[in-house]
């Protein structure tokens, strides 16, 4: 019985290496890229949450208007 060496020559070492640090780069590059499009996805919907209060803000201002135009209309002058 004859016990079997193992080589690991240079290149294939290298080539390992550089497979692994390309990966942690690439992992790191999208962790980066999804912190970035996860805080631009939370200031949009702050805005558009805005947005919508003020809307209904103004809204509510123009039917107190109208309806108090519609009040001082029915008034004989």
């Amino acid at each position: 019985m004859t016990i079997k060496k193992f080589e690991l020559h240079w290149d294939a070492a290298m080539v390992i290496a550089l497979v692994l640090v390309a990966s942690f780069g690439f992992n790191l590059f999208q962790h980066r890229q999804f912190k970035t499009l996860l805080q631009e996805k939370v200031d949009a919907q702050w805005e558009a949450d805005n947005m919508k209060v003020n809307w209904l803000y103004v809204k509510k201002k123009l039917e107190d208007c109208q309806k108090a135009s519609a009040t001082n209309a029915n008034i004989p002058g």
